[in-house]
């Protein structure tokens, strides 16, 4: 996330390497989706998000269509508990809904 002062950005919030120390990348989306599975996107000292899949049968719409089959996921911070938001996955497209925002639109690779 992008901090601003002035109109200028002077850092990134939960900015970080997994090169640097005591820094491990983390999973995104894991390959075999297990309702109730736990896992950290990121390990670092300022940023330690974790997501639990809590649904995998959803039926998103959004400007961009409806989607089957989806995966719910809810985001929480080791660093601060009490902060969760909630992100929905669409197979063979991804990201459709993160909290208030929808996809509008994709195209699908060519096969």
């Amino acid at each position: 996330m992008d901090d601003y002062e002035d109109g200028k950005i002077v850092r990134h919030s939960g900015a970080w390497r997994a090169d640097q120390r005591d820094s491990k990348a983390g999973i995104i989306m894991p390959g075999t989706v297990l309702l109730g599975a736990r896992h950290y996107q990121e390990i670092a000292p300022n940023a330690m998000d974790r997501a639990e899949i809590i649904s995998d049968n959803v039926i998103m719409k959004t400007p961009a269509g409806t989607f089957r089959n989806c995966i719910k996921v809810e985001e929480t911070s080791g660093i601060d508990p009490d902060d969760k938001c909630y992100k929905t996955y669409a197979p063979g497209v991804g990201l459709i809904q993160d909290e208030d925002l929808l996809l509008t639109g994709y195209s699908k690779a060519i096969q």
